[in-house]
Order: structure tokens, then sequence, then C-alpha cells
């Protein structure tokens, strides 16, 4: 693991040099692997390979479909490189459910946020409704 470990924070490095520009040539050629064909190229192991799965559900896929870019940029931007995801037990959704249970209108889904006014200590907010 530490080998790969080792070739992972050389690519943030790399990317981090480039300012993290999604439009230079690291970027281009972190964006033509896939996280699971580079954990494949430095034959991770099943740690690894569990701790890189782990932001799987912020990604919204899978290792063979996530682009080995999206990894990098997310650990670029971290304060630590490898050694903190966090999950919520019982899942992520529990954060939303007790800060909507603590307002004092429900929450509208399939509405848009258009602005936010504050005027004498008031707030008003114009939302509308997303198109079907």
């Amino acid at each position: 693991m530490v080998e790969a470990c080792e070739d992972l924070r050389a690519l943030i490095w790399a990317y981090r040099l480039n300012e993290r520009r999604w439009d230079g040539p690291i970027a281009r050629m972190l964006a033509d692997r896939s996280v699971a064909d580079w954990l494949d190229d430095v034959r991770a192991d099943r740690a690894l390979r569990a701790r890189l799965n782990g932001p799987r559900g912020f990604f919204l896929a899978d290792p063979e479909e996530r682009s080995l870019l999206a990894l990098v940029d997310q650990l670029a931007a971290e304060s630590s490189v490898l050694n903190r995801f966090y999950r919520i037990e019982g899942g992520n959704d529990r954060i939303i459910a007790a800060l909507a249970g603590k307002l004092r209108e429900p929450v509208r889904l399939g509405t848009r946020l258009s602005a936010v006014r504050q005027h004498r200590g008031k707030v008003s907010v114009i939302v509308r409704r997303a198109p079907c």
C-alpha cells in the first residue's frame, strides 16, 4: 500500500502544481484513467481499495466508472490526503434530516432557491418550482 499511496501523492502533487486546472496536461492524463484502472495498475491492496471505494456514494459512481481526475481533485483540496474519509452511521442523509427537523416550515422538494434577502433583521427567500 505504501507504494500506491506514494504514487497517489505524486499525482496529487503534480495536479496541485498545475494549479488544479481541469484543462491542463495533468488533468487530461488523469481523466483518461478510471480509479479502478489505477488501483489495478498500482496493485493496490484490499485496504486501499476499500478506502478509495468509500467516496463511492459521494461521486455516485463505481470505481470503474469514476475518473481518476475526480478523486485526485477531491484529495488535492483536502488537507489530509488519504487518512480521512468520514461516513455518518446510518447514512449521510441523517444530517439533512436533522437540519430539516429544526426548521419551522417543511423542506420544499422540487424547488430552486432564486434569492435571499435580508431587511431590518428579517430574512426572506424567493423559490421557484423546478420544471417537471
